[in-house]
């Protein structure tokens, strides 16, 4: 599976979960500052964000002041912002070129850059399947690849109160998807 895929695979997962999502924006998620509303606000600020910067522009929604969209425009806002970055990232030359990242202090390949929104909305999938009360079982290669890229670039500098948490203990038979989810700083019992 190339970046591209990932991040598509990604999308995916979490854009049933958005649909699923129309019928509880005001539930709780394991993002302790996001409602589901401003959980998918979120998601769509993010997957346009890193449009913008993959792309070359410099300005966008902030992902961490998130518009609030009612519930009846989750999928639309989602689906476009999705779109967008799809195609941003599908431009020839993109997956080569070195691109400034604000997770990194050196410019990065832009197949490492995209693997930064995949991550993000991988688990955003999961973050709204546990507000959604559904399954994620968080297995298979696009999990690998997620798992894989959080444990290599997710040390202490990048851990921030309400975005990444310290890590916690795993609750006993956790799934790979707990595993990781408590990698990642999330507590979560519904």
């Amino acid at each position: 599976m190339n970046p591209i895929e990932a991040l598509t695979a990604a999308c995916d997962l979490a854009g049933k979960q958005v649909e699923l999502a129309v019928g509880n924006p005001d539930a709780a998620t394991p993002c302790t500052d996001f409602t589901v509303a401003q959980l998918v606000g979120h998601m769509v600020a993010a997957l346009d964000g890193n449009s913008g910067m993959l792309g070359g522009a410099t300005e966008g929604l902030d992902p961490f002041q998130p518009p609030t969209y009612p519930a009846d425009e989750f999928v639309s806002q989602y689906a476009a912002a999705k779109e967008r970055l799809v195609e941003t990232v599908s431009k020839p030359g993109l997956m080569d070129a070195l691109v400034e990242h604000p997770a990194s202090p050196e410019p990065i390949p832009g197949a490492a850059a995209i693997m930064f929104p995949t991550f993000d909305m991988y688990v955003h999938a999961w973050d709204l399947a546990q507000a959604n009360g559904t399954d994620f079982a968080g297995e298979g290669e696009l999990f690998e690849m997620v798992n894989g890229f959080c444990r290599q670039n997710i040390g202490a500098e990048a851990r921030q109160p309400g975005i990444i948490e310290a890590p916690v203990d795993p609750p006993a038979g956790a799934t790979p998807m707990e595993s990781l989810a408590a990698f990642l700083g999330r507590t979560w019992s519904p």
